[in-house]
């Protein structure tokens, strides 16, 4: 998550929403296991078979942020499911045998991805587009490259074509305005699209 969400989420307190640096801090097993199986995906996916209302719980500050029961009782009761799944292992063959269903899982939900964004496949822009383009859906894999992403492997999107790429195919350096589009401040862009931006009219 960005700063900005981080810092909402900060403000729940630990006992409600616990934020990590994947730079900055340490992690435990537990924690990593936690951060691969739960997230807003899986407590949405978690609400909707248990029944649970996803209004706003009363008393809750505005915000679109907000749009999950992240307090009451559907909190408590995935943060009790999450930690039966996280449960720390008996011995070294319980912690590998966990590990790997715990991978396997994170890669079923990334596949079962895969087949919707198949043809999402998105062209580098032209140099005379004129106006931005619609943001490719998060995918499972870089739109220019296919490496897979993973945890450490982050995907962004390049705001000139709109593919899902990774850090390698869009260093967080190759920042350019977009001037003919309005945009004076400079955003990140991957390589093709430095090209073009770079290329003479």
């Amino acid at each position: 998550i960005c700063p900005n969400c981080a810092g909402v989420h900060r403000g729940f307190g630990v006992h409600i929403s616990f934020v990590r640096s994947l730079e900055l801090d340490s992690w435990t097993r537990i924690e990593f296991q936690k951060l691969l199986l739960g997230g807003n995906a899986s407590f949405a996916s978690f609400l909707a078979s248990a029944g649970f209302d996803r209004a706003v719980p009363q008393g809750a500050r505005g915000g679109h942020y907000q749009s999950l029961p992240y307090t009451g009782d559907a909190g408590a009761s995935y943060k009790k499911r999450l930690a039966e799944l996280c449960r720390p292992a008996d011995s070294p063959e319980d912690e590998a045998s966990q590990d790997n269903q715990v991978v396997t899982s994170a890669q079923a939900s990334l596949a079962s991805g895969e087949a919707s964004h198949a043809d999402a496949a998105v062209a580098p822009a032209s140099s005379t587009a004129t106006s931005a383009p619609a943001w490719a859906a998060d995918c499972p894999k870089c739109m220019r490259c296919e490496q897979s992403f993973s945890l450490l492997f982050r995907r962004h999107h390049c705001r000139r074509c709109g593919r899902c790429v990774c850090g390698r195919c869009s260093p967080a350096r190759l920042v350019l305005p977009i001037p003919e589009w309005g945009m004076s401040t400079p955003v990140r862009h991957c390589l093709d699209c430095a090209e073009v931006a770079s290329a003479p009219l």
